[in-house]
């Protein structure tokens, strides 16, 4: 007898299940009876024609899954997969499984980093960098769940080192771990170039037989049950069966009643290490400076020439203008910085600042993300509200997005879009 299972169960297993083997080949776009757009059996499926927005992490993994399931996708971007206007921009992201007691996260970035794996053996370029993850946690800071994480690991199979501070200062003597309660390390996490993974996602996307074009999308006057063609800026009309959107802060101008979203700003800087450190800074973990006061920043080791890289979380929101402010950093979060340094990195005091750069959030008032059909159009899918840690979980939230759009998984219910209507 067939034992029932909740949706977030089918969702977790599948997240956990092998990667979906990718089609040989993918039919022609050619057009489709709306009877039979939501028939969802692999014999009708097969031939639908699938237009997403926006090649970022969400957008660029979708349509690489969807692609591999048998549609027909066309994928659009107005600037281009990785470009610095978008949320997915720039060069470097944390990827880690520690999710304190998120079970749901933690399958996530695991999934995604098998993706990210298998990309670079297809295209045998590096994208994942697995320099491991330090959580330097402050006397007074509590780290929610952190012992949830921990059992997590254990139950993968997986290392999750918690050090004295001691202990800690030995292994890693660049860091200085004075007034410290503790070290979490996690040797299997690391950073993702983020750029060059956005462009791969598009390079592989393109060689498997998917279609991009660059131009901006803007959608009709009205949208009332179906959408049936999109505007492109070069002129053409986008006709689709069904549409996704991952537009990142252009959603806020897509749909801007639809989600309680917004747009924040943070930043982060460019130090350059003494020269004969550099390779000593280079061979760091990516970290996290937990304090009490919850005031975070991280960094990524000086990589590919750029210098160590540091961001604060000091947030201002920039909804009203994404798109159109000068990304200026303010005197203050420099300090910032520079304070961080002083205390955990005191080799890096007085080194000077190289670069400085914007990094933009669209967040929900949750976190969660946004994964789900628009409330008033059948084919139309919003996935977004990356907030902040979209970018390591793309390549998971591309494959549920393919499941959830196939019908083989219901959505899951912390991504549902009316998730905060009473």
């Amino acid at each position: 007898m067939r034992k029932n299972i909740s949706r977030r169960e089918a969702i977790r297993q599948t997240l956990r299940a092998a990667a979906i083997t990718a089609a040989g080949s993918v039919l022609p776009a050619m057009h489709v009876s709306s009877a039979s757009v939501f028939s969802y059996n692999r014999q009708s499926y097969s031939r639908l024609r699938v237009a997403v927005i926006g090649a970022g992490a969400f957008g660029g993994w979708t349509a690489l899954h969807l692609l591999r399931e048998g549609y027909a996708v066309t994928l659009a971007d107005q600037y281009g997969a990785g470009n610095n206007q978008s949320a997915s921009g720039g060069e470097t992201r944390l990827i880690r499984p520690f999710y304190g007691d998120q079970q749901l996260y933690f399958d996530m970035a695991l999934r995604s980093l098998s993706h990210w794996k298998k990309l670079e053996a297809q295209t045998r370029k590096q994208i994942y960098y697995p320099q491991g993850l330090l959580l330097l946690q402050h006397e007074g800071a509590v780290i929610p769940g952190d012992m949830a994480a921990a059992a997590m690991y254990r139950h993968a199979g997986m290392q999750l080192e918690q050090l004295s501070p001691a202990v800690a200062a030995r292994r890693w003597p660049l860091i200085d771990t004075t007034g410290l309660a503790k070290v979490w390390y996690d040797p299997a996490s690391g950073f993702l170039s983020a750029r060059e993974g956005c462009k791969t996602v598009l390079e592989q996307f393109i060689k498997e037989g998917g279609y991009f074009v660059q131009a901006q999308a803007s959608l009709p006057g009205h949208i009332d049950g179906r959408l049936q063609a999109l505007s492109l800026s070069n002129g053409q009309h986008l006709e689709a069966d069904v549409f996704v959107f991952a537009g990142g802060p252009w959603l806020l101008r897509l749909f801007p009643n639809l989600a309680p979203l917004k747009v924040t700003r943070q930043g982060y800087f460019y130090f350059a290490p003494p020269a004969s450190l550099h390779t000593a800074f280079a061979q760091l973990p990516t970290w996290v400076n937990w304090p009490a006061d919850g005031q975070l920043s991280y960094g990524i080791p000086a990589f590919d020439g750029r210098g160590f890289k540091i961001a604060i979380t000091i947030q201002e929101d920039i909804s009203d203008r994404f798109d159109t402010y000068a990304r200026y950093l303010r005197p203050e979060e420099l300090q910032q910085a520079q304070e961080v340094i002083q205390r955990r990195f005191p080799m890096m005091t007085g080194r000077p600042l190289i670069e400085k750069r914007i990094c933009q959030y669209t967040e929900t008032p949750d976190k969660d993300f946004i994964l789900d059909r628009h409330p008033q159009a059948d084919n139309i899918w919003i996935a977004g509200g990356g907030s902040g840690h979209g970018y390591k979980h793309g390549a998971a939230l591309g494959e549920l997005a393919a499941a959830n759009i196939s019908g083989r998984l219901p959505v899951e219910p912390r991504f549902r879009i009316n998730r905060w209507q009473p």
